[in-house]
């Protein structure tokens, strides 16, 4: 099916920011400093089931027939999030945060003097899904300088600009998309938005997205109904899996754990053995201890933010929380540390333990009939506790796993 723009015969381009909101003064700031982040890294480049609410607004302008995309990011550029992000179908550029609205100017001159007609400017920020084409239509027959995007909620830092109004474009980004030169009437979507400015967000969004009412799909194969296992996901002996929930690529759960409430492991994360995993998230390369109960939770770069206290905490304890290596070379040196250490112990054990082996199969279960998504995803409102690790992570005895 044509697009809008392709059957109109219009060119029309896109540049996604990832960086703060604008606020009120000159200063922007820092992108480390500002909510919809983690650990420092914006929520836009963490995967939700496989997938980034960058690479899903990519593939929606790809699928709307936007070829020509330019990100510029705020973000760290060494953080292995940022490399993940960066795809070869797109124009990537790195900017100092104080850089970045100067940088989109530039870059929508560049668009419109290279024969742009429309320009879509698009902040990550929240997540929305939204039609591309009826957007563009609206735009075209408001005749408006510049169409904003707004949502039940308010308005969302996703716009239309016309590339034959470079004064317009110009006040609108030197204002961090705060305001218009000209007021014009906005585009009502009625899709999916999440605004992803915090932890509990994140794991709404995930729950969501496992409930299916939002165009993101688990990335693996659906193994029982509400399980999914990405490649190479690894699930030792004696571990339950209860629906809905997520194991991502190249993740393993070792032995007793369960996972369960929504749940979602993405890849190359680790949880040790005899641990629950109870309507939390680990992003890549996290690492999770034996023996925890990890329960409303979004664990990353050793930090545990805690939807029900609607805070965030680091973690010194290696044992507790950790970092997988990405490296592929350093995790398999790991990975033959630890097996030089267990393979004595497990010798001993089948000489005179008299242990049986079992057979490795996971416990796949259904949703429960009780189960309530609005309690794995909404923060709960109660005299908070003082946030320390033994109230975000309980260890508990889990005798001989």
């Amino acid at each position: 099916m044509r697009s809008c723009a392709e059957e109109a015969g219009m060119d029309v381009r896109a540049i996604v920011l990832i960086g703060p909101a604008g606020e009120s003064n000159d200063r922007p700031t820092p992108v480390t400093d500002s909510q919809e982040n983690f650990a420092g890294i914006p929520f836009s480049i963490l995967p939700v089931l496989g997938h980034t609410a960058l690479g899903r607004v990519v593939d929606c302008l790809k699928c709307a027939g936007i070829d020509s995309v330019t990100v510029l990011s705020a973000a760290n550029a060494e953080s292995p999030y940022v490399k993940d992000s960066d795809h070869p179908k797109i124009k990537w550029q790195n900017v100092a945060d104080a850089q970045l609205w100067r940088a989109a100017e530039d870059e929508f001159d560049h668009l419109a003097r290279g024969g742009a007609e429309l320009v879509l400017v698009v902040r990550l920020g929240a997540y929305a899904e939204i039609e591309i084409d009826p957007l563009l239509q609206f735009h075209l027959d408001q005749c408006n300088h510049i169409t904003q995007v707004a949502a039940a909620d308010g308005p969302l830092d996703y716009f239309v600009l016309s590339g034959s109004r470079r004064n317009d474009a110009a006040y609108l980004l030197r204002n961090k998309l705060g305001r218009m030169r000209v007021q014009a009437r906005p585009y009502i979507t009625a899709g999916y938005v999440n605004r992803l400015q915090t932890a509990a967000d994140l794991r709404r969004l995930t729950l969501d997205s496992l409930l299916q009412k939002t165009s993101i799909r688990p990335q693996g194969e659906q193994v029982r109904p509400g399980v999914w296992l990405g490649q190479g996901a690894k699930i030792d002996h004696n571990v339950r899996l209860v629906a809905p929930c997520y194991i991502g690529p190249y993740a393993r759960v070792r032995s007793g754990s369960l996972i369960t409430r929504g749940s979602s492991l993405e890849h190359h994360t680790i949880v040790d053995c005899g641990t629950v995993v109870e309507a939390s998230t680990l992003l890549p390369f996290s690492y999770l201890g034996p023996g925890l109960d990890l329960v409303h939770s979004v664990v990353g770069s050793n930090r545990i933010a805690s939807v029900k206290h609607a805070a965030e905490l680091e973690i010194e304890d290696k044992t507790l929380v950790s970092v997988v290596p990405t490296s592929s070379i350093w995790r398999t040196v790991r990975h033959a540390s630890r097996l030089v250490s267990f393979v004595p112990h497990q010798i001993f054990v089948n000489l005179f333990g008299g242990r049986k082996a079992q057979e490795s199969r996971p416990c796949l279960e259904s949703i429960d009939s009780d189960f309530d998504p609005r309690t794995v995803a909404r923060p709960v409102v109660q005299d908070r506790q003082p946030l320390t690790p033994s109230v975000v992570t309980r260890m508990r005895e889990y005798g001989n796993q």
